[in-house]
């Protein structure tokens, strides 16, 4: 492949990122576009970020693209979805481990970028603590919402008619009484990508083999 053809490649691909075009970037990575194109410039992942495109951007990480990839003024995609208050971005980001602690060549972190744009939403989203793990699915016509609480390590299950209406029924039990262990594994992964401290041993005593749990922990 020639650099000319790379270099086409790769300005296709940091276009049809900030244009939302999923299925076209898709063509464009199987033809060896390079995920991290535009990395200290204006990255295709940044593109993504500042677009909002969720889809585009899950392309890129599972094809490479560095979470935490730099444009000229050493932003990060985090940084550009906070300054956007680009919700689904950011939990994708997020989701995928990007460090919400780093600054840029001004001294700018994701959280200085969402209370610039007076974001309460975005800088909740960064404030998450990585001690409890939220997720919400429909039960019927009811929403459910589990609290998985690493701090205590049991999981609070709360059943509600939508968000912020209240509690119909309350649930508590530890990890160790889950039988979804999807769900738990899940949660755990989210734990170690925000910066939580629980290990597999913590979480799993005695309830599943490490070497076959396929946790991915983030590194020390």
């Amino acid at each position: 492949m020639t650099e000319t053809l790379q270099d086409t490649l790769d300005r296709a691909l940091i276009k049809a990122a900030a244009q939302g075009k999923a299925e076209q970037l898709s063509s464009l990575l199987q033809q060896r576009a390079n995920p991290n194109a535009g990395a200290g410039v204006s990255p295709a992942l940044f593109a993504a970020a500042a677009g909002n495109h969720a889809a585009c951007i899950r392309l890129l990480l599972a094809a490479g693209a560095k979470v935490d990839v730099t444009n000229s003024k050493g932003s990060t995609p985090l940084m550009v979805a906070a300054f956007n208050a680009n919700l689904k971005a950011m939990r994708v980001l997020l989701d995928a481990g990007a460090d919400r602690s780093l600054k840029n060549r001004d001294g700018a972190d994701a959280l200085t970028f969402a209370k610039a744009r007076e974001s309460s939403e975005a800088v909740a989203l960064l404030n998450e603590d990585a001690d409890e793990i939220i997720q919400r699915s429909r039960l019927g016509d009811r929403m459910l919402e589990e609290i998985f609480n690493f701090r205590t390590l049991e999981r609070i299950s709360l059943v509600r008619k939508g968000a912020g209406q209240p509690i119909e029924a309350l649930y508590r039990e530890s990890f160790t009484q889950i039988e979804n262990l999807p769900a738990l594994r899940d949660a755990f992964q989210k734990h170690r990508l925000r910066g939580g401290k629980r290990t597999v041993e913590d979480v799993f005593p005695h309830r599943i083999d490490k070497q076959k749990a396929g946790l991915r922990r983030k590194p020390e």
